[in-house]
């Protein structure tokens, strides 16, 4: 009778250290990884585009690619040089 309360509480006990150590995987250490990984990918797209500015500005374009045959053109803007710009009127707005 004693032997099988001792293999009951090292069950017992084997099953809360699991417990634990699953309750800590899934509430600091997945997180930490997760964040640490979504900070890298923020990054990424951060250094993308100011590569995409950067590019525009020294070459005074920037074409990207989007399928096939297709392609996006980025130009910088400026304001002071915007020559023929529409103003919205009360007429049109409505």
């Amino acid at each position: 009778m004693v032997k099988r309360q001792n293999w009951v509480v090292i069950i017992l006990i084997l099953l809360v250290i699991g417990l634990s150590f699953f309750v800590l995987y899934d509430y600091v250490i997945k997180p930490s990884i997760s964040g640490y990984t979504i900070g890298f990918y923020n990054q990424g797209a951060v250094d993308m585009a100011n590569e995409i500015v950067k590019r525009a500005q020294e070459q005074g374009f920037v074409q990207i690619n989007v399928n096939e045959g297709e392609s996006v053109i980025l130009i910088p803007y400026d304001p002071n040089q915007a020559g023929n710009t529409v103003t919205p009127t009360e007429e049109s707005s409505g």
